[in-house]
């Protein structure tokens, strides 16, 4: 159900919600062998809009965890909810991102940017942005957005056991 063509981002608007938390926690979320920066215990709540080619528009809402891998400075992808069957078969099997169907939603009200995650029935997750409220300059934005992304991709066996489990690197736009 997922398309054997790379896919192409043509349009893709992006809320990050930067947020400090503790180094156990994070330890909670990222496994062994990848390394925390243990003085900067940031997470990070992405919601993304995107349309291209390949797969379609959908939306996503990703938890992000910046670390380390063999010397590789990358975000460690936690959790990601997505609106699209396509995106995500294509994103789990062969990425290994952790995809869970649900409905974010990236909109603008007046002077206000919304992000929020329904889960089932649920609202899980909310986050507003005024405009410009804490801008980034066009590289700070480039040096986050272009992070390779980390993933654990888990193979199970017949019986629904794990049989593999690989850390998966990719790149975005390379």
């Amino acid at each position: 159900s997922h398309p054997h063509q790379e896919k192409t981002d043509v349009d893709k608007n992006m809320l990050y919600v930067h947020c400090r938390t503790t180094i156990d926690f994070l330890r909670t979320l990222v496994p062994y062998p990848v390394d925390l920066d243990v003085e900067n215990p940031d997470i990070f709540f992405v919601t993304a809009q995107t349309s291209g080619t390949g797969i379609g528009e959908y939306t996503s809402f990703k938890v992000l965890v910046p670390c380390e891998m063999n010397g590789i400075k990358c975000m460690f992808n936690a959790l990601n909810i997505t609106d699209s069957s396509s995106t995500i078969t294509c994103g789990r099997e062969r990425l290994g991102q952790p995809h869970k169907y649900g409905h974010p939603k990236l909109e603008v009200c007046k002077d206000t940017i919304i992000g929020s995650v329904d889960y089932g029935s649920q609202t899980v997750a909310m986050s507003s942005m005024v405009f410009d409220a804490n801008k980034l300059s066009k590289q700070q934005t480039k040096s986050l957005v272009e992070l390779p992304e980390l993933n654990l991709r888990v193979l199970p066996n017949v019986t629904g056991e794990v049989d593999i489990a690989q850390l998966v690197l990719m790149r975005y736009g390379k």
